[in-house]
């Protein structure tokens, strides 16, 4: 019940939400107990989250940072209006999907993804008091996007 306040208050802020489902990689998440209160030009205009898919290494995963390889690109037209961005990476015990398949694989499987929804949600909430203008941008791919959703 937190995590739908959390993302009913991130919505009416007027951030933006994109989730997509690819893979990203750059950067640990950093514990955000441990995140200074931040002023408006410590915070960037958007904020890239992504969470990588079933068994893949810490960071992004090869998909997700498809995915934010193509946000760079965008940011960089010249078209565009220019956007600070900052990238995190949700990371959690991103398990195989063949440990879906027995019954002691499937506990380690949900526990992991659940224990990375525990972590997106507690780096949102902390961001939105941080950064409350901030723009979000979500990207998971597989289990990942299970993760972000």
């Amino acid at each position: 019940m937190p995590a739908q306040s959390t993302l009913s208050r991130l919505r009416q802020r007027g951030l933006v939400v994109l989730a997509a489902t690819a893979a990203f990689a750059a950067g640990a998440v950093v514990a955000p107990s441990s995140l200074p209160v931040a002023t408006a030009a410590d915070c960037a205009d958007i904020l890239f989250v992504g969470a990588r898919g079933s068994d893949q290494d810490f960071g992004l995963g090869e998909q997700v940072d498809d995915v934010l390889r193509g946000v760079r690109e965008a940011l960089a037209d010249p078209r565009v209006p220019e956007r600070s961005l900052q990238v995190r990476a949700v990371e959690y015990p991103a398990r195989p999907v063949q440990d879906f398949f027995t019954d002691a694989g499937q506990q380690r499987w949900l526990s992991g993804m659940t224990a990375g929804v525990d972590t997106f949600v507690e780096l949102l909430e902390s961001q939105a008091k941080r950064c409350p203008d901030q723009a979000l941008l979500l990207a998971g791919y597989s289990q990942g996007a299970m993760v972000i959703q």
